[in-house]
């Protein structure tokens, strides 16, 4: 199962031995880590693993249970912020990974330099490395899978029989352990997994009476997770305590995911989309450079690799690639894109092998091309390995240092300084709830304000279970504790409610003065003034979760804006408030919609020539679109606008344009292909 070459050495067994390199490895990527990590919240799913793992809770579905309980020690760390602990955790892990894979590359290359490659190879990559710059499971997930490997190599080479049974219920308990973080990409892990027993399938088999109550000792976290979240006193259940063992189990089986993980509009050519730009991470995960050492290492594993450890690596590769893609129903759009770019961390560590393993060929041809002076044939190597080091170390620093982001934090911070002193906030959404709630709960801003949840998530004061309460007694537990309340009540994320409401800016508020349907807008100037820091958004801010979310927001302001000075009656204040609303849309397809769709809504033929260069603007901008309904949502605009002009034809063409984009139930282009089938009114 080994190559080694002229000047390397035979791999060693077991774990003794060679732990300057594999240490070397470990410090170096954690030193990276800790650096470029962000010190305050950052967006995806950073703030609610912060806030589980602060309040030693319950994170989303399937519960993080082990996550949750290591990131609360980590908590307890003396120095940096709280989100700067937890996001060590994610950067220990991530550079015990990379040790551990260090580990198995030289015991399958036998050559220290090639594993080494392999393994900061892996460390610098971009996709593994924001994963371990953020509180997120993932880099637990890759250390779980690369200590398994390590010791399922080891115990097929055991020849005595009662240290193999032990072994292997060593491998249960880890593997129980790695299911109660991350079970379905652990799961899809298993056949490479036991790839390295198959000659001892048997003696395996055997062993399994034994090892399972090993496993079930490594789930024990999921019990925890059960009766923590039972507890009065926890800060944070994401979905509420777990009353009986049936929301146990619609917790850990991700039953409220099950619609978003399955879009009805996706088809095989969204899979097909996602595959392409799976393959296109695939390539740039080691940098141009390095990716040819990775095709030729995956050309020779059939020479240097005997059939169990192919089998391994190829299948370690697919599942967590294609075989996902398959099993998903992800529409083909960059959000859901970006959502799947962290699954198949395991795949790029497999190529990290492949890496490793085409730089040894390399170095074994070097070592028999005799015509070149030996002692280039030693500095070749070295030099060539620390170009495949330094360069992504470099190229891909530029995008996951972070280490002064705070676009994130800025912006929750401006949301809790929009409300009044005691009042109510209503924060739901991955982009908001998270950073709002770990200023508030974690770092103590706006004390007097109270956090809630619409959907009754998140916090202790929930108004009612998510779990087993019907959507019309959720609505109505919800108009009922506003209209009880005399505090002030706002939200970001728009639920329905009977009262109007006044628009200001970075929140709503709720108006049980103002008739339903009512809305005002408020404007102040330091909302102005934080509009004027998005636009001109600092360049380590742009992470892809940052610009969507900072276009979006742009898009909400510039139409708050726009709607202004539409309605001024001062001329002066209204080229103020037109400029400043044009300097947002300027550089964004969602801003460039909005300013159109306002004046849609107006149903004024003679804003026909100024929405069709909104919609001219956006077109041209069409790249920057994260979703497939964004896309929809153009062609429904010029549809809509050629309704405003009278021309019917057009806009059904533009509205089953709109359809085949994003071919949903929620686009409300199908509404209105029917209206002009039946002549109904717009």
């Amino acid at each position: 199962m080994v190559i080694g070459g002229e000047g390397a050495s035979s791999p060693k067994r077991g774990w003794n031995g060679d732990g300057w390199p594999m240490g070397g490895v470990f410090g170096v990527a954690l030193g990276v880590y800790l650096i470029t990590a962000p010190r305050g919240v950052a967006l995806e799913d950073d703030g609610f693993f912060i806030l589980a793992a602060w309040f030693n809770g319950v994170a989303h579905p399937p519960g993080y249970p082990l996550h949750s309980l290591l990131g609360h020690l980590f908590a307890q760390l003396p120095w940096g912020s709280p989100a700067w602990r937890i996001h060590a955790l994610s950067g220990f892990f991530g550079a015990v990974s990379c040790a551990l894979l260090w580990r198995v590359a030289y015991k399958l290359l036998a050559d220290r330099l090639a594993a080494t490659v392999a393994a900061l190879g892996f460390a610098f990559s971009p996709a593994f490395w924001s994963q371990a710059i953020l509180a997120e499971v993932y880099t637990l997930n890759t250390a779980f899978f690369f200590l398994l490997l390590g010791m399922l190599l080891e115990s097929a080479e055991e020849r005595d029989g009662g240290r193999f049974v032990w072994k292997m219920r060593g491998a249960a308990l880890v593997f129980g352990l790695s299911l109660a973080n991350h079970w379905p990409l652990m799961l899809l892990s298993l056949p490479a997994l036991l790839a390295p027993l198959a000659p001892r399938w048997r003696e395996t088999l055997r062993t399994l009476p034994s090892a399972l109550p090993w496993l079930a000792l490594g789930l024990s976290p999921y019990l925890w997770m059960y009766f923590r979240s039972r507890q009065p006193d926890v800060g944070f259940v994401f979905h509420g305590p777990m009353e009986n063992l049936e929301m146990l189990w619609a917790v850990i089986s991700r039953q409220a995911y099950a619609a978003s993980d399955v879009s009805p509009a996706a088809g095989w050519s969204d899979r097909w989309w996602l595959l392409q730009r799976t393959l296109h991470e695939f390539i740039h995960q080691f940098i141009m450079m390095g990716f040819p050492f990775v095709l030729l290492g995956m050309f020779v594993q059939f020479k240097r690799w005997d059939w169990r450890f192919r089998i391994l690596a190829w299948t370690a590769f697919l599942a967590p690639t294609v075989g996902l893609i398959g099993l998903l129903g992800f529409e083909g759009d960059e959000f859901h894109r970006r959502v799947f770019r962290v699954y198949p961390l395991l795949a790029w560590g497999v190529a990290a092998l492949w890496l490793g393993l085409g730089f040894a060929e390399a170095r074994r041809w070097l070592d028999r091309h005799e015509t070149l002076p030996p002692s280039l044939r030693r500095s070749l190597p070295a030099g060539l390995a620390a170009l495949l080091i330094l360069s992504p170390l470099l190229l891909h620093g530029r995008i996951n240092d972070r280490s002064r982001y705070d676009w994130a934090e800025r912006y929750a911070r401006s949301v809790l300084e929009s409300v009044e002193p005691g009042a109510i906030l209503f924060t739901d959404g991955d982009a908001l709830a998270g950073p709002v709630g770990y200023l508030h709960h974690v770092e103590g801003v706006r004390p007097d304000v109270t956090l809630y949840s619409a959907w009754g998530l998140l916090y202790p004061n929930r108004l009612f279970h998510p779990h087993d309460t019907p959507l019309e007694e959720q609505a109505e537990a919800l108009r009922r504790f506003i209209r009880r309340t005399a505090r002030p009540v706002y939200y970001v994320t728009p639920f329905a409610h009977p009262w109007g409401v006044e628009e200001r800016g970075f929140v709503t508020r709720i108006r049980p003065d103002l008739p339903p349907e009512a809305s005002r807008i408020v404007l102040e100037e330091r909302v102005l003034d934080h509009f004027r820091q998005l636009v001109a958004l600092e360049p380590w801010q742009t992470d892809a979760w940052t610009l969507m979310q900072s276009r979006q927001l742009l898009a909400r302001m510039t139409g708050w804006i726009d709607q202004v000075a539409m309605e001024s009656a001062d001329p002066a204040r209204r080229d103020f408030l037109n400029a400043l609303a044009e300097q947002g849309a300027a550089g964004s397809l969602e801003g460039r919609l909005v300013r159109a769709e306002i004046r849609l809504v107006r149903g004024d033929p003679a804003l026909a020539p100024e929405i069709a260069a909104h919609l001219q603007a956006a077109e041209g901008m069409a790249d920057q679109a994260f979703t497939l309904a964004e896309r929809a949502r153009l062609a429904r605009a010029w549809g809509n606008l050629a309704r405003l002009r009278g021309d019917e034809e057009e806009a059904q063409r533009r509205f089953q344009q709109s359809l085949a984009r994003w071919n949903h139930p929620d686009n409300p282009a199908r509404r209105l292909v029917t209206e002009l089938d039946t002549g109904g009114a717009r």
